[in-house]
Protein backbone atom coordinates (compact mmCIF):
# COMPACT_ATOMS: atom_id res chain seq x y z
CA UNK A 1 0.00 0.00 0.00
CA UNK A 2 1.26 3.50 -0.74
CA UNK A 3 1.97 6.16 1.62
CA UNK A 4 -1.15 8.36 0.34
CA UNK A 5 -3.37 5.26 0.93
CA UNK A 6 -2.22 4.25 4.08
CA UNK A 7 -1.92 7.83 5.13
CA UNK A 8 -6.14 8.25 4.25
CA UNK A 9 -6.91 4.95 5.85
CA UNK A 10 -5.08 5.92 9.07
CA UNK A 11 -7.61 8.98 8.90
CA UNK A 12 -10.02 7.38 8.37
CA UNK A 13 -9.62 4.38 10.97
CA UNK A 14 -8.96 7.05 13.25
CA UNK A 15 -12.31 9.23 12.51
CA UNK A 16 -13.63 5.84 13.10
CA UNK A 17 -12.92 5.35 16.22
CA UNK A 18 -14.13 8.57 17.48
CA UNK A 19 -17.41 8.21 15.94
CA UNK A 20 -17.31 5.29 18.00
CA UNK A 21 -16.41 6.95 21.48
CA UNK A 22 -18.98 9.27 20.48
CA UNK A 23 -21.51 7.08 19.80
CA UNK A 24 -21.48 4.47 22.39
CA UNK A 25 -20.86 7.74 24.80
CA UNK A 26 -24.34 8.80 24.09
CA UNK A 27 -25.85 5.23 24.68
CA UNK A 28 -23.66 4.60 27.78
CA UNK A 29 -25.75 4.39 31.05
CA UNK A 30 -29.06 3.61 29.78
CA UNK A 31 -31.92 4.24 27.43
CA UNK A 32 -30.84 6.80 24.47
CA UNK A 33 -33.16 9.96 24.41
CA UNK A 34 -31.86 11.42 21.42
CA UNK A 35 -33.96 13.37 18.54
CA UNK A 36 -34.65 11.66 15.35
CA UNK A 37 -32.32 14.25 13.35
CA UNK A 38 -29.33 13.33 15.77
CA UNK A 39 -30.48 9.28 15.74
CA UNK A 40 -30.26 9.02 11.86
CA UNK A 41 -26.97 11.14 12.06
CA UNK A 42 -25.66 8.37 13.99
CA UNK A 43 -27.09 6.04 12.30
CA UNK A 44 -24.92 7.23 8.56
CA UNK A 45 -21.72 7.86 10.55
CA UNK A 46 -22.13 3.97 12.29
CA UNK A 47 -22.59 3.04 8.80
CA UNK A 48 -18.97 4.60 8.44
CA UNK A 49 -18.00 3.24 11.21
CA UNK A 50 -18.20 -0.29 10.10
CA UNK A 51 -16.56 1.07 6.75
CA UNK A 52 -13.29 0.90 8.39
CA UNK A 53 -13.55 -0.93 11.49
CA UNK A 54 -15.46 -4.17 9.77
CA UNK A 55 -15.16 -4.09 5.89
CA UNK A 56 -19.09 -4.31 5.64
CA UNK A 57 -19.47 -1.10 4.07
CA UNK A 58 -17.73 0.85 1.28
CA UNK A 59 -18.36 3.46 -1.56
CA UNK A 60 -18.42 2.49 -4.81
CA UNK A 61 -14.73 3.60 -5.49
CA UNK A 62 -13.28 0.99 -3.34
CA UNK A 63 -14.78 -1.26 -6.40
CA UNK A 64 -13.14 0.77 -8.64
CA UNK A 65 -9.83 0.36 -7.72
CA UNK A 66 -9.09 1.77 -4.25
CA UNK A 67 -6.56 -0.74 -2.21
CA UNK A 68 -8.08 -2.23 1.03
CA UNK A 69 -5.97 -0.97 3.88
CA UNK A 70 -4.01 -3.39 5.45
CA UNK A 71 -4.63 -4.99 9.31
CA UNK A 72 -2.22 -2.59 11.07
CA UNK A 73 -3.93 0.57 8.90
CA UNK A 74 -7.05 -0.29 10.36
CA UNK A 75 -6.72 0.12 13.81
CA UNK A 76 -9.37 -0.81 16.60
CA UNK A 77 -10.84 -2.72 14.28
CA UNK A 78 -12.75 -6.60 15.49
CA UNK A 79 -11.50 -9.90 17.44
CA UNK A 80 -13.42 -12.62 17.54
CA UNK A 81 -12.74 -15.50 20.04
CA UNK A 82 -14.16 -18.72 21.09
CA UNK A 83 -16.23 -19.17 24.31
CA UNK A 84 -17.37 -22.32 25.57
CA UNK A 85 -19.12 -21.52 29.05
CA UNK A 86 -21.47 -23.44 30.31
CA UNK A 87 -23.85 -25.34 28.03
CA UNK A 88 -22.51 -23.09 25.10
CA UNK A 89 -21.06 -24.63 22.49
CA UNK A 90 -21.02 -21.70 19.27
CA UNK A 91 -18.37 -19.40 18.66
CA UNK A 92 -19.58 -15.99 19.34
CA UNK A 93 -18.39 -12.06 18.99
CA UNK A 94 -16.72 -11.38 22.76
CA UNK A 95 -14.11 -8.89 21.90
CA UNK A 96 -14.30 -5.53 19.96
CA UNK A 97 -11.67 -3.71 20.91
CA UNK A 98 -8.56 -4.93 18.38
CA UNK A 99 -7.61 -5.51 15.31
CA UNK A 100 -8.02 -7.96 12.64
CA UNK A 101 -4.58 -8.81 12.53
CA UNK A 102 -4.47 -9.68 16.01
CA UNK A 103 -5.81 -13.38 16.18
CA UNK A 104 -9.00 -12.89 14.28
CA UNK A 105 -10.73 -12.20 11.38
CA UNK A 106 -8.14 -10.06 8.73
CA UNK A 107 -10.14 -8.88 5.61
CA UNK A 108 -6.76 -8.68 3.89
CA UNK A 109 -6.64 -12.37 4.31
CA UNK A 110 -10.51 -12.83 3.06
CA UNK A 111 -10.25 -12.26 -0.71
CA UNK A 112 -9.26 -8.69 -1.47
CA UNK A 113 -10.40 -6.90 1.93
CA UNK A 114 -12.83 -4.08 1.77
CA UNK A 115 -12.94 -4.73 -2.50
CA UNK A 116 -13.68 -7.92 -2.24
CA UNK A 117 -16.44 -7.68 0.30
CA UNK A 118 -18.67 -4.40 0.85
CA UNK A 119 -22.12 -3.36 1.00
CA UNK A 120 -22.89 -1.09 -2.01
CA UNK A 121 -24.22 2.00 -1.20
CA UNK A 122 -27.18 2.22 -2.82
CA UNK A 123 -28.82 -0.66 -0.44
CA UNK A 124 -29.22 2.14 2.18
CA UNK A 125 -31.14 4.20 -0.15
CA UNK A 126 -34.90 4.47 0.78
CA UNK A 127 -37.75 4.41 -1.78
CA UNK A 128 -41.13 5.53 -1.04
CA UNK A 129 -42.52 3.90 -4.15
CA UNK A 130 -41.07 0.50 -3.75
CA UNK A 131 -42.45 0.50 0.18
CA UNK A 132 -45.65 1.71 -0.91
CA UNK A 133 -45.55 -1.03 -3.81
CA UNK A 134 -44.76 -3.50 -1.09
CA UNK A 135 -47.50 -2.11 1.21
CA UNK A 136 -50.30 -2.04 -1.62
CA UNK A 137 -49.39 -5.74 -2.49
CA UNK A 138 -50.32 -6.98 1.15
CA UNK A 139 -53.53 -4.83 1.30
CA UNK A 140 -54.48 -6.41 -2.07
CA UNK A 141 -53.81 -9.74 -0.52
CA UNK A 142 -55.15 -9.18 2.69
CA UNK A 143 -58.24 -8.22 0.96
CA UNK A 144 -59.25 -10.61 -1.34
CA UNK A 145 -58.57 -13.43 1.13
CA UNK A 146 -61.09 -11.54 3.64
CA UNK A 147 -63.66 -11.43 0.84
CA UNK A 148 -62.81 -15.23 -0.31
CA UNK A 149 -64.22 -15.86 3.45
CA UNK A 150 -67.11 -14.22 3.09
CA UNK A 151 -68.15 -17.26 1.05
CA UNK A 152 -67.02 -20.15 3.42
CA UNK A 153 -70.23 -19.89 5.75
CA UNK A 154 -72.78 -20.14 2.41
CA UNK A 155 -70.33 -22.70 0.26
CA UNK A 156 -72.75 -25.89 2.15
CA UNK A 157 -69.51 -27.42 3.40
CA UNK A 158 -70.36 -29.59 6.46
CA UNK A 159 -69.13 -28.03 9.60
CA UNK A 160 -65.86 -29.30 9.95
CA UNK A 161 -65.06 -28.08 6.55
CA UNK A 162 -66.01 -25.13 7.22
CA UNK A 163 -64.05 -24.60 10.26
CA UNK A 164 -60.94 -26.21 8.54
CA UNK A 165 -61.80 -23.43 5.92
CA UNK A 166 -61.81 -20.41 8.86
CA UNK A 167 -59.11 -21.65 10.54
CA UNK A 168 -57.23 -21.54 7.18
CA UNK A 169 -57.91 -17.93 6.59
CA UNK A 170 -56.72 -17.02 10.13
CA UNK A 171 -53.89 -18.26 9.92
CA UNK A 172 -52.37 -17.11 6.84
CA UNK A 173 -54.75 -13.58 6.90
CA UNK A 174 -52.44 -13.34 10.14
CA UNK A 175 -48.99 -13.99 8.00
CA UNK A 176 -50.32 -11.21 5.93
CA UNK A 177 -51.14 -8.85 8.49
CA UNK A 178 -47.90 -9.57 10.23
CA UNK A 179 -46.10 -8.18 7.04
CA UNK A 180 -48.09 -5.23 7.23
CA UNK A 181 -47.36 -4.75 10.93
CA UNK A 182 -43.14 -5.06 9.86
CA UNK A 183 -43.92 -2.01 7.06
CA UNK A 184 -45.35 -0.16 9.99
CA UNK A 185 -41.83 -1.22 12.15
CA UNK A 186 -40.35 0.33 8.64
CA UNK A 187 -41.87 3.44 9.34
CA UNK A 188 -40.97 3.60 12.86
CA UNK A 189 -37.17 2.93 12.23
CA UNK A 190 -38.09 5.61 9.38
CA UNK A 191 -36.66 3.37 6.74
CA UNK A 192 -39.74 3.31 4.68
CA UNK A 193 -39.02 6.65 3.07
CA UNK A 194 -36.77 9.72 3.51
CA UNK A 195 -39.72 11.82 4.63
CA UNK A 196 -40.31 12.00 8.23
CA UNK A 197 -44.00 12.63 8.04
CA UNK A 198 -44.99 9.63 5.67
CA UNK A 199 -43.23 7.41 7.48
CA UNK A 200 -45.03 8.68 10.87
CA UNK A 201 -48.36 9.01 8.83
CA UNK A 202 -48.58 5.66 7.73
CA UNK A 203 -47.31 4.01 10.47
CA UNK A 204 -49.71 5.53 12.74
CA UNK A 205 -52.15 4.28 10.64
CA UNK A 206 -51.77 0.74 10.06
CA UNK A 207 -50.53 0.17 13.52
CA UNK A 208 -53.02 1.52 15.14
CA UNK A 209 -55.28 -0.90 12.71
CA UNK A 210 -53.40 -3.85 14.19
CA UNK A 211 -54.28 -2.01 17.66
CA UNK A 212 -50.72 -0.87 18.08
CA UNK A 213 -49.63 2.70 19.75
CA UNK A 214 -47.71 3.64 17.08
CA UNK A 215 -45.36 6.08 18.83
CA UNK A 216 -45.21 4.25 22.03
CA UNK A 217 -44.18 1.11 20.68
CA UNK A 218 -41.51 3.15 18.38
CA UNK A 219 -39.89 4.60 21.37
CA UNK A 220 -39.37 1.86 23.14
CA UNK A 221 -38.38 -0.36 19.99
CA UNK A 222 -35.95 2.27 19.69
CA UNK A 223 -34.77 1.90 23.07
CA UNK A 224 -34.59 -1.60 22.34
CA UNK A 225 -32.24 -0.90 19.30
CA UNK A 226 -30.29 1.54 21.61
CA UNK A 227 -29.48 -1.45 24.25
CA UNK A 228 -29.54 -4.91 22.61
CA UNK A 229 -28.32 -7.67 24.92
CA UNK A 230 -27.73 -5.22 27.84
CA UNK A 231 -29.14 -7.02 30.90
CA UNK A 232 -29.71 -3.33 32.56
CA UNK A 233 -31.31 -2.08 29.48
CA UNK A 234 -32.65 -3.91 27.13
CA UNK A 235 -36.27 -3.30 26.33
CA UNK A 236 -37.73 -6.53 26.01
CA UNK A 237 -36.70 -10.21 26.43
CA UNK A 238 -34.56 -9.09 29.13
CA UNK A 239 -32.98 -12.19 30.98
CA UNK A 240 -34.55 -13.27 34.54
CA UNK A 241 -31.75 -13.41 37.52
CA UNK A 242 -30.93 -16.27 39.50
CA UNK A 243 -32.78 -13.94 42.49
CA UNK A 244 -35.99 -14.06 40.30
CA UNK A 245 -36.63 -17.16 39.33
CA UNK A 246 -38.96 -18.57 41.34
CA UNK A 247 -40.74 -21.43 40.47
CA UNK A 248 -43.80 -22.91 43.07
CA UNK A 249 -43.44 -26.95 42.36
CA UNK A 250 -39.44 -27.16 41.51
CA UNK A 251 -37.52 -27.14 38.36
CA UNK A 252 -38.63 -30.88 37.73
CA UNK A 253 -42.01 -29.61 37.00
CA UNK A 254 -40.96 -26.97 34.66
CA UNK A 255 -39.35 -29.70 32.77
CA UNK A 256 -42.68 -31.28 32.34
CA UNK A 257 -42.98 -31.05 28.31
CA UNK A 258 -47.03 -30.12 28.90
CA UNK A 259 -45.84 -26.88 31.20
CA UNK A 260 -43.36 -26.32 28.02
CA UNK A 261 -45.99 -26.39 26.40
CA UNK A 262 -48.39 -24.67 28.36
CA UNK A 263 -45.73 -21.79 29.27
CA UNK A 264 -45.30 -21.27 25.10
CA UNK A 265 -49.16 -20.46 24.84
CA UNK A 266 -49.61 -18.02 27.55
CA UNK A 267 -46.38 -16.04 25.92
CA UNK A 268 -47.42 -16.24 22.41
CA UNK A 269 -51.37 -15.33 23.25
CA UNK A 270 -51.41 -12.71 25.70
CA UNK A 271 -47.02 -11.96 25.24
CA UNK A 272 -47.58 -8.97 23.36
CA UNK A 273 -51.34 -7.80 24.49
CA UNK A 274 -51.36 -7.28 27.43
CA UNK A 275 -47.59 -8.77 28.32
CA UNK A 276 -45.96 -6.47 26.23
CA UNK A 277 -47.59 -3.26 26.13
CA UNK A 278 -49.85 -2.65 29.11
CA UNK A 279 -47.00 -4.95 31.42
CA UNK A 280 -43.54 -4.49 29.63
CA UNK A 281 -43.41 -7.71 31.42
CA UNK A 282 -40.08 -8.93 30.20
CA UNK A 283 -38.39 -5.43 30.78
CA UNK A 284 -35.49 -4.75 32.87
CA UNK A 285 -35.36 -4.24 36.21
CA UNK A 286 -34.75 -0.51 35.98
CA UNK A 287 -38.15 -0.10 35.96
CA UNK A 288 -40.18 -2.22 38.84
CA UNK A 289 -42.36 -0.21 41.28
CA UNK A 290 -42.73 2.38 38.16
CA UNK A 291 -45.63 2.64 35.37
CA UNK A 292 -44.00 1.21 32.05
CA UNK A 293 -46.91 0.57 30.28
CA UNK A 294 -47.26 2.01 26.15
CA UNK A 295 -50.48 4.08 26.69
CA UNK A 296 -49.54 6.35 29.76
CA UNK A 297 -47.30 9.52 28.91
CA UNK A 298 -46.01 9.69 31.82
CA UNK A 299 -44.73 5.97 31.88
CA UNK A 300 -40.78 5.36 32.68
CA UNK A 301 -40.85 4.40 29.30
CA UNK A 302 -41.16 7.85 27.99
CA UNK A 303 -39.21 11.18 28.42
CA UNK A 304 -41.39 14.57 28.88
CA UNK A 305 -40.89 15.48 25.42
CA UNK A 306 -42.77 12.84 24.23
CA UNK A 307 -45.48 12.98 25.61
CA UNK A 308 -48.25 14.00 22.62
CA UNK A 309 -46.42 11.70 20.50
CA UNK A 310 -48.04 8.80 23.37
CA UNK A 311 -51.49 10.94 23.07
CA UNK A 312 -51.21 10.48 19.45
CA UNK A 313 -50.58 7.08 19.64
CA UNK A 314 -53.88 6.84 22.10
CA UNK A 315 -55.97 8.43 20.02
CA UNK A 316 -55.18 6.32 17.27
CA UNK A 317 -56.39 2.94 19.27
CA UNK A 318 -59.31 4.58 21.02
CA UNK A 319 -60.32 5.43 16.81
CA UNK A 320 -59.62 1.98 15.91
CA UNK A 321 -61.72 0.58 18.75
CA UNK A 322 -64.39 2.41 17.70
CA UNK A 323 -64.40 1.29 14.21
CA UNK A 324 -64.46 -2.48 15.57
CA UNK A 325 -67.49 -1.41 17.76
CA UNK A 326 -69.18 -0.12 14.94
CA UNK A 327 -68.16 -3.10 13.00
CA UNK A 328 -69.78 -5.00 16.33
CA UNK A 329 -73.25 -3.25 16.11
CA UNK A 330 -73.69 -3.81 12.33
CA UNK A 331 -72.32 -6.71 11.43
CA UNK A 332 -71.99 -8.80 14.73
CA UNK A 333 -69.59 -10.04 16.85
CA UNK A 334 -69.30 -13.09 15.60
CA UNK A 335 -68.20 -11.50 12.51
CA UNK A 336 -65.67 -9.76 13.64
CA UNK A 337 -64.30 -12.51 15.43
CA UNK A 338 -63.84 -14.13 12.55
CA UNK A 339 -62.72 -11.94 9.88
CA UNK A 340 -60.43 -9.58 12.26
CA UNK A 341 -59.96 -10.74 15.94
CA UNK A 342 -58.43 -14.24 14.79
CA UNK A 343 -56.01 -13.32 12.03
CA UNK A 344 -55.18 -10.35 14.87
CA UNK A 345 -54.36 -12.91 17.73
CA UNK A 346 -51.77 -14.90 14.73
CA UNK A 347 -50.01 -11.89 14.49
CA UNK A 348 -49.97 -11.30 17.90
CA UNK A 349 -48.76 -14.84 17.96
CA UNK A 350 -46.03 -14.11 15.33
CA UNK A 351 -44.80 -10.95 16.65
CA UNK A 352 -44.02 -12.77 20.33
CA UNK A 353 -42.17 -16.06 18.62
CA UNK A 354 -40.40 -13.98 16.20
CA UNK A 355 -38.78 -11.49 19.10
CA UNK A 356 -38.37 -13.80 21.18
CA UNK A 357 -36.06 -16.21 19.02
CA UNK A 358 -34.00 -13.49 17.62
CA UNK A 359 -32.79 -12.53 21.02
CA UNK A 360 -33.14 -15.47 23.42
CA UNK A 361 -31.28 -19.17 22.76
CA UNK A 362 -28.86 -20.92 24.66
CA UNK A 363 -25.90 -20.12 22.91
CA UNK A 364 -26.90 -16.25 22.87
CA UNK A 365 -24.71 -14.33 25.51
CA UNK A 366 -26.35 -10.78 27.52
CA UNK A 367 -23.61 -8.36 29.23
CA UNK A 368 -23.67 -5.98 31.91
CA UNK A 369 -21.97 -2.57 32.67
CA UNK A 370 -18.73 -1.98 30.97
CA UNK A 371 -18.70 -5.70 29.15
CA UNK A 372 -22.21 -4.11 27.00
CA UNK A 373 -21.46 -2.28 24.09
CA UNK A 374 -23.64 -1.37 21.02
CA UNK A 375 -21.74 -2.99 18.56
CA UNK A 376 -21.72 -6.32 20.59
CA UNK A 377 -25.48 -6.65 21.69
CA UNK A 378 -26.38 -5.99 18.07
CA UNK A 379 -24.28 -8.97 16.88
CA UNK A 380 -25.53 -11.06 19.45
CA UNK A 381 -29.34 -11.24 17.69
CA UNK A 382 -29.67 -14.38 14.96
CA UNK A 383 -30.93 -14.85 12.23
CA UNK A 384 -33.63 -18.06 11.04
CA UNK A 385 -35.80 -18.90 8.96
CA UNK A 386 -39.55 -19.66 9.28
CA UNK A 387 -40.34 -21.42 6.03
CA UNK A 388 -39.60 -19.12 2.82
CA UNK A 389 -43.24 -18.83 2.32
CA UNK A 390 -43.64 -17.16 6.26
CA UNK A 391 -39.63 -15.29 5.59
CA UNK A 392 -41.25 -13.65 2.18
CA UNK A 393 -44.77 -12.73 3.99
CA UNK A 394 -42.60 -11.43 7.18
CA UNK A 395 -41.00 -9.32 4.57
CA UNK A 396 -37.67 -10.98 5.64
CA UNK A 397 -37.29 -9.83 9.32
CA UNK A 398 -36.82 -13.12 10.47
CA UNK A 399 -33.86 -14.32 8.16
CA UNK A 400 -31.82 -10.65 7.90
CA UNK A 401 -32.28 -9.48 12.09
CA UNK A 402 -28.40 -9.30 12.16
CA UNK A 403 -27.97 -6.81 9.15
CA UNK A 404 -31.30 -4.99 10.83
CA UNK A 405 -29.77 -4.30 13.86
CA UNK A 406 -26.32 -2.96 12.48
CA UNK A 407 -28.57 -0.42 9.76
CA UNK A 408 -32.14 -0.17 11.31
CA UNK A 409 -32.99 2.63 8.17
CA UNK A 410 -32.04 -0.03 5.70
CA UNK A 411 -34.95 -0.97 4.08
CA UNK A 412 -36.13 -4.33 4.81
CA UNK A 413 -36.17 -4.61 0.51
CA UNK A 414 -32.24 -4.80 0.74
CA UNK A 415 -31.07 -6.25 3.89
CA UNK A 416 -31.31 -9.98 2.44
CA UNK A 417 -28.81 -9.45 -0.32
CA UNK A 418 -27.13 -6.96 2.42
CA UNK A 419 -27.16 -10.07 4.71
CA UNK A 420 -24.55 -11.71 2.19
CA UNK A 421 -21.48 -9.31 2.62
CA UNK A 422 -22.23 -9.16 6.34
CA UNK A 423 -21.95 -12.72 6.47
CA UNK A 424 -19.01 -13.09 4.81
CA UNK A 425 -17.48 -10.03 6.46
CA UNK A 426 -18.42 -12.00 10.13
CA UNK A 427 -17.54 -16.08 8.71
CA UNK A 428 -18.73 -18.13 11.75
CA UNK A 429 -19.35 -15.74 13.75
CA UNK A 430 -22.56 -14.52 12.46
CA UNK A 431 -25.21 -15.80 14.13
CA UNK A 432 -27.84 -17.96 12.35
CA UNK A 433 -29.60 -20.99 13.71
CA UNK A 434 -30.87 -23.46 10.93
CA UNK A 435 -33.11 -25.61 13.65
CA UNK A 436 -36.73 -25.50 12.06
CA UNK A 437 -38.26 -22.55 14.27
CA UNK A 438 -40.43 -24.40 16.33
CA UNK A 439 -38.16 -26.98 17.71
CA UNK A 440 -35.98 -23.92 19.01
CA UNK A 441 -38.79 -22.40 20.07
CA UNK A 442 -39.43 -25.17 22.47
CA UNK A 443 -36.00 -25.49 23.40
CA UNK A 444 -35.33 -21.85 24.05
CA UNK A 445 -38.33 -22.24 26.35
CA UNK A 446 -37.11 -25.42 28.37
CA UNK A 447 -33.64 -24.23 28.67
CA UNK A 448 -33.35 -20.76 29.06
CA UNK A 449 -34.37 -20.10 32.74
CA UNK A 450 -32.39 -17.35 34.24
CA UNK A 451 -28.96 -15.91 34.20
CA UNK A 452 -26.61 -15.77 37.20
CA UNK A 453 -26.90 -12.54 39.38
CA UNK A 454 -23.04 -12.13 38.96
CA UNK A 455 -21.10 -11.44 35.90
CA UNK A 456 -20.45 -9.33 33.11
CA UNK A 457 -21.19 -11.60 30.52
CA UNK A 458 -23.67 -14.01 31.40
CA UNK A 459 -25.67 -17.23 29.63
CA UNK A 460 -28.95 -18.78 30.10
CA UNK A 461 -29.03 -21.61 32.36
CA UNK A 462 -31.92 -24.17 33.32
CA UNK A 463 -30.59 -25.30 36.66
CA UNK A 464 -28.53 -24.73 39.24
Amino acid sequence: MDTAHRDASSAAAWRAESVCISFWSELKGGVARMGLERQERLEFELTELLLCKLGAVCNRHHRRGCAAPDAAAVAGGVQFYDDQEGDSQVSIPRQLARSFGDGGCNLANRGGGLTGCCIARHLFQRSMVKSFQHLAVDLIIAGAMAFGASYIDTSGLPFWGRALLWMTYWFWQGAVCTGIWVIAHECGHQAFSPSKFVNDSVGWVLHSALLVPYHSWRISHRNHHSNTGSCENDEVFCPARRDDYHEEDGDLMRDVPLVVLWRLFTMLTVGWMPGYLFLNATGPHKYAGKTRDHFNPSSALFAKEEYFDIVSSDVGMLLMVGVLAFCCSEFGVVEVLKYYWMPYMWVNNWLVMITYLQHTDVFMPHYRAEEWNWLRGALCTVDRSFTPVLDHLFHHITDSHVCHHLFHTMPFYNAVEATKYIKEVLGPYYMKDDTFFLKALYRSMYTCRFVENEGNIVWYRQHD
